[in-house]
């Protein structure tokens, strides 16, 4: 079984980057509070999935890969991930949010079951949508699906111009 993993690793108030990770289920023994002890599904970090990293961050002795997303609208701020899915054929959805200059848009991006980002998903892997609900500032996305016929359905929230938050659902043919 091999399951993904995110992690957001803010380095500064400019710059936050997203990881993520696929682990191959080996089980390993943590202790918690109250010596409370469990076996979670979490194993090695892959070596072939994203783009190496030249370190170890799992600390078993080798250098992991990871995906590394930035600036997915371009404006040079944190990029946040909220969800993920992974469909019957491996691909990798997710959605978040990315600062485009002046505020946040609503991010979409779909990878390949390798990490690398699918080029016939838009037309570089990323889908950005801003102003959602007329407001020009922040739209952001929370939850992803995938239904079988491959469309895609985004759900989250849109500041309206002169109104409150609103609810949105997308849908991305």
């Amino acid at each position: 079984m091999r399951v993904y993993f995110i992690q957001l690793l803010t380095i500064s108030i400019l710059y936050t980057i997203i990881f993520i990770y696929s682990c191959k289920s080996k089980g390993i023994k943590f202790f918690g509070f109250n010596n409370f002890s469990y076996t979670p599904a979490i194993g090695k970090v892959s070596n072939t999935f994203g783009n190496p990293l030249g370190r170890d961050i799992d600390s078993d002795g080798d250098n992991d890969s990871a995906v590394v997303l930035h600036n997915i609208a371009g404006g040079n701020g944190n990029d946040y991930s909220a969800s993920i899915y992974v469909d019957q054929n491996g691909k990798i959805y997710i959605t978040g949010i990315s600062w485009n200059g002046p505020n946040y848009d609503l991010i979409v991006t779909r990878l390949n079951s390798d990490g690398s980002l699918d080029a016939t998903f838009d037309t570089d892997g990323k889908v950005v949508l801003h102003n959602i609900a007329g407001g020009n500032t922040d739209d952001r996305g929370h939850s992803i699906y995938v239904d079988q016929s491959g469309k895609v359905y985004v759900t989250g929230y849109s500041n309206g111009s002169g109104t409150s938050i609103g609810l949105i659902v997308v849908k991305i043919e």
